[in-house]
């Protein structure tokens, strides 16, 4: 199944598709690199964009909106984060939000527990990412 989007800062999963739909295979997941360390393994992840780059994200709780929303250059990803188990839920670019009440509201209307942000100014990490995680 492919779903066309079109080029905006946001995109979101539809009613129409299951609830976890956009975790399949290896598309995320710790950092090896980090195994040992407790306190660096909670506070990083990575999610494989459609053309096989990986993008290093840290990791905010929900009730973290409000930073969230202060990056001006960036992904954020909107996790539902169960046992060791990810799913991206919703993909969005940062720097176009007033204020951490909008991006709360959109985790809490998903289910999101957990935002993903890949800080980047990068051309095209929002396609790469939105292309991989939520088609």
């Amino acid at each position: 199944m492919s779903l066309a989007y079109p080029l905006t800062s946001t995109f979101s999963v539809g009613p129409h598709v299951d609830k976890y739909y956009g975790h399949r295979g290896d598309k995320g997941g710790a950092l090896t690199s980090l195994s040992r360390t407790q306190n660096l393994r909670d506070r990083f992840f990575s999610w494989q964009g459609l053309s096989g780059r990986r993008y290093v994200c840290s990791i905010f709780k929900s009730g973290e909106e409000a930073f969230v929303a202060d990056i001006t250059l960036g992904v954020a990803i909107g996790v539902i984060r169960s046992g060791g188990d990810a799913h991206a839920r919703f993909v969005t670019q940062l720097g176009q939000y007033d204020s951490g009440a909008q991006l709360r509201a959109i985790g809490r209307e998903l289910g999101v527990n957990e935002w993903h942000v890949h800080f980047s100014n990068s051309d095209g990490v929002f396609e790469d990412l939105t292309g991989s995680l939520l088609s």
